[in-house]
C-alpha cells in the first residue's frame, strides 16, 4: 500500500465511483487483504490458493457495490467481510483443514486475563466447540473498529513470533507493516485491551461457556 494513499482515501474513492473504488483497493491495499486471508486460512493456503480466494474477493466486490444499499463508509470493513466467507467456502469445498493452531495465543490470553474480570477456560473445550469458537472469534474481530480489528490481526496473525520479544513495541511494528498506518506502541496496547475485552463480551453473548466474566 502507498503511504500517501489512505483508508479515508479509500472511502472517497468508493464514494466517488464504486468501480473506481475497487482498482483503488486492488492497487494500493491488495497485499492488506492478501494479508488477511492468509490470516483467516492461518497456515492452510499456498500462494495460488490465495490468488484464487483474492480473485473472488473482487468479483463479489463488484456486484456489493452495484447494490442499492451499498454503504461506502469504511469500505475495508466490507472488503474484510467478504474475505473472510470467500476463504471458509475455499478451504471447506476443497476440504482444506486449516492448520490453525490458537492453543499458545490463547495460551497467552489466559494469562493476560489474570488480574481481569475475564477468564479464557478454552482448554475444555471439544473439538466440536474449538470449531465454533474460532469462526465466532474470526467473526467477532471482523466486527471490531478497524484499529482494533487490525490489532487483533497482528497480534493472533504474529503471536508466535511476538511471545518472546518487546509485545507492544512488536504489535505496533506489525500493524505499520500489514496497514500501513504509524502508531505509537502506547496505542497498539491500548488497542489490544479494547480489542481483548470486546472479544471477551462478545464470545459471551453468543453463549460460549467457555468465557466467564467476574
Amino acid at each position: 500500500m502507498a503511504s500517501d494513499f489512505n483508508r479515508k482515501d479509500l472511502e472517497q474513492a468508493f464514494r466517488t465511483d464504486p468501480k473506481y473504488g475497487i482498482e483503488c483497493l486492488d492497487a494500493f491495499f491488495q497485499e492488506e487483504v492478501a494479508g488477511y486471508i492468509k490470516f483467516v486460512g492461518y497456515g492452510a493456503l499456498d500462494t495460488h490458493d490465495m490468488a484464487d480466494i483474492y480473485q473472488n474477493v473482487i468479483v463479489d466486490l463488484i456486484q456489493a457495490v452495484q447494490k442499492p444499499n451499498f454503504d461506502p463508509t469504511e469500505p475495508m470493513r466490507l472488503v474484510y467481510r467478504i474475505a473472510y466467507t470467500n476463504t471458509k467456502d475455499y478451504l471447506k469445498k476443497r476440504r482444506i483443514r486449516s492448520a490453525a493452531n490458537l492453543d499458545d495465543c490463547l495460551n497467552y490470553l489466559t494469562d493476560d486475563f489474570k488480574g481481569t474480570d475475564v477468564e479464557l477456560r478454552w482448554k475444555y473445550m471439544t473439538k466440536e466447540q474449538q470449531t465454533k469458537f474460532n469462526n465466532a472469534l474470526f467473526e467477532i474481530i471482523n466486527e471490531l473498529s478497524e484499529m482494533q480489528r487490525i490489532t487483533a490481526i497482528v497480534f493472533i496473525t504474529r503471536f508466535k513470533e511476538i511471545r518472546d520479544t518487546n509485545l507492544f513495541t512488536a504489535v505496533a511494528e506489525g500493524i505499520r507493516e500489514f496497514a500501513n498506518i504509524d502508531i505509537t506502541v502506547a496505542a497498539a496496547k491500548g488497542n489490544w485491551y479494547r480489542a481483548r475485552t470486546k472479544i471477551a463480551e462478545e464470545l459471551l453473548i453468543r453463549g460460549f461457556d467457555v468465557i466467564s466474566l467476574e
